[in-house]
């Protein structure tokens, strides 16, 4: 138990992140979605499985909402990432998961 109520909890994240807990699970889920396709060259229905989605055509459709382009397209597109190599698209990664995990320890 946290010792917060629901809604308080919810509103400090929102303070903090700027987002509902959904919306900054979906931008993380993607942003691994574009990392995997850009660094990895893996196939769009793999990735899709990865980071979640049992529907490929749901993980297409939100893939392109969120980056304007087709998670097909983001493969071949050239991107800054595979040029910062493995090394700093692992830190991006991790970066991520420390801000989430920090977050979760404040409230416990």
């Amino acid at each position: 138990m946290v010792g917060l109520s629901d809604r308080k909890l919810r509103r400090g994240f929102r303070d903090i992140f700027g987002t509902t807990v959904f919306g900054y699970l979906h931008d993380y889920r993607m942003e691994q979605a574009r990392l995997l396709l850009s660094v990895n060259k893996m196939r769009v229905a793999d990735v899709a499985q990865t980071v979640g989605y049992s529907h490929l055509g749901h993980f297409i459709a939100s893939f392109k909402r969120k980056f304007g382009i087709t998670p097909k397209n983001a493969r071949w597109e050239k991107s800054q990432v595979p040029l910062l190599g493995y090394k700093i698209a692992a830190l991006l990664i991790w970066t991520w998961d420390l801000r989430f995990r920090r977050l979760m320890l404040r409230h416990y």
